[in-house]
This record gives structure tokens, sequence and C-alpha cells, in this order.
């Protein structure tokens, strides 16, 4: 976003930047003089006030915790379980999924609980006062205005899923051949496409949109008939990995060797007695081996008495 304006007093000048179109995140705000040499700048979150957050309500089930009693709740058709040790504290009220997207993702210093500026009854003020203390690093103005712009490592992919192929008849590439194609989607329905192969017997698809399984089917636009066996497809995914060079995200935890003498958490113990528990009670399960009865239609007797 642009917006030019000539004046020659700044101290009583206004300008309205409209947010109409913008969605909550960091914005950085620039003044330019006439020579484009930067006056003032700084960072603000827009319409901090008005977070656009969707999150579900979780239920809170109360169990009967007495031997033989019998708990009831009804499931719907989508639902969530989330388990929790009410003793173990939570990683997410330092810095949870909002904090990472609007906050830590783009500053680098280190901030003390990011997570407290998107909570509920949250202090849109304190967070204003964190963003005037911070600078942007994604970019500089100076490289930008001369033709110096950041490197663009991981560009956007509009092409979906795609595909290349290669047409073979009898071994040898399928040059300028015209193929029929048929796509069996659920959902979707079934749609037919006529493609034509390159000099090298190859085609891509791009663009395809479509979840678990898809059904192809291909036939060569040929009016001699041939054997199934002298005319081949291969299909390859097109996608390129790239490596991932920086640094790891830091981690409150350190790895070090264990001593002898120390001593295990208390969570760590309730696992360790959950699992002998666990292996004492498969211990003392008996399986019964699975019992044959064989009956006969006449009387054993009977046979006796007519020998």
């Amino acid at each position: 976003m642009f917006i030019k304006h000539n004046s020659k007093n700044y101290r009583i000048n206004h300008i309205l930047t409209p947010t109409d179109n913008l969605i909550n995140g960091i914005l950085q705000l620039t003044v330019f003089d006439d020579k484009e040499n930067i006056i003032a700048q700084r960072l603000c979150f827009v319409q901090p006030e008005l977070l656009k957050i969707q999150r579900p309500v979780l239920q809170e089930i109360s169990l009967n915790k007495k031997p033989r009693e019998l708990n009831s709740f009804n499931i719907t058709n989508n639902y969530t379980v989330l388990v929790q040790d009410p003793e173990i504290k939570s990683s997410e009220e330092e810095n949870n999924l909002l904090s990472r997207l609007w906050l830590t993702g783009d500053i680098t210093s280190n901030i003390i609980k990011p997570a407290q500026y998107f909570i509920k009854n949250h202090n849109s003020e304190a967070l204003d006062a964190l963003l005037i203390s911070e600078k942007w690093k994604r970019f500089d103005w100076k490289n930008i205005i001369s033709g110096i712009y950041p490197v663009i490592k991981y560009p956007a992919d509009s092409s979906y899923i795609t595909y290349k192929a290669k047409v073979m008849i009898n071994n040898q590439p399928a040059v300028n051949a015209s193929l029929s194609l048929i796509f069996d989607i659920p959902e979707f329905g079934s749609k037919f496409y006529e493609i034509q192969t390159d000099e090298n017997g190859n085609f891509t698809l791009s663009g395809m949109i479509f979840e678990d399984n898809m059904k192809l089917s291909y036939q060569l636009n040929k009016e001699q008939k041939m054997d199934k066996r002298d005319f081949q497809v291969f299909f390859q995914p097109n996608y390129a990995f790239i490596p991932y060079k920086n640094n790891l995200p830091k981690s409150k935890f350190n790895l070090t060797k264990r001593l002898s003498e120390d001593a295990l958490s208390p969570e760590e113990i309730r696992s360790i007695a959950t699992k002998n528990t666990q292996k004492f009670i498969s211990e003392k399960i008996t399986d019964i081996e699975e019992v044959k009865i064989k009956t006969s239609k006449s009387d054993k007797l009977k046979i006796l008495e007519k020998n």
C-alpha cells in the first residue's frame, strides 16, 4: 500500500490509512520525503481489538470414578478429544499458535510470553508499546529503493498437484501423439481431456486438485489396433525438495546425560507405574484354547447292536 501526499508542514498533517482490506497482523508504516529518504517509521498491529479468532468451545465432562459406576455422554459427528494432565504446565500459555503466526514469526527478538497479547481481554496498548521498540528485519527500504529485492526462496506453488508423463510405443517415445485421458474422481465424476505429446513423447498434467484416490484411463488416438503391452504411459510426480539450511528453532530442553543419582519426575513415575500395571494384568490373563465339540447323528449303542 502506497499513499503519496504533498505537504510542507509535517506537524499538522493527518493522513487516513484505509484498513478495510487489511487482515490481522503486523503493519510497517514508513514516511519518506521527496528525495526518498526515510523520515519516520514504526510497526503497529492491524486492529488488535478485533481479532478474528474462531476457537472451539471445550466441553468438560465430569465422570463418576466410583467402581462399577456407569458413565455416558453424547458424541457429535465432528468432535475433538483432549486429554491433559492437570499437573503439567502447557507451553501454549507462553507461545501459542496465534502468537507464532502474528508476532514471533516476524519478530526475531526475545519476547516474554508472546501469547499474552492474543488472549481474551488482552491489552492492545501493551502490544502497541512492544511494536514501537521493534524493527522490521525482513527487508531494508534502502535496498528496495536501490533495486535490490529480497530473494524469494520458496515461490508460491500455483500448479498444485503436477505430474509429468511419458508415452511409449514399442519401447520408443510417442512423438507428437494424441492421447485421450479420462479422470474418474469421487464427488466430481468423470472428466475427459485430449492431450498432445511433445517431440520427446512427454506431457504434463498441472493444476490438479483431488483427495484420496483418482482413477485414470488413457487411450492412444490411432486408427490401427495395437497390443496393450506395446503401449505404456509412465507418470511421475513433479516436485523438488528444498533443503532447510538454517539453524533449527531454539528449544528450552537440553539433551544431557542422565546420572544414576538423578531423581525421576512425577510424570515419569506415573508412566512407569502405568506400564508395570498393564504388564501385570496382561501376565495374569490366561487365554482359553478353543473348544471343539463333535457330534454324531447315529447313536453308538445302536451301532454296536447292529454289528
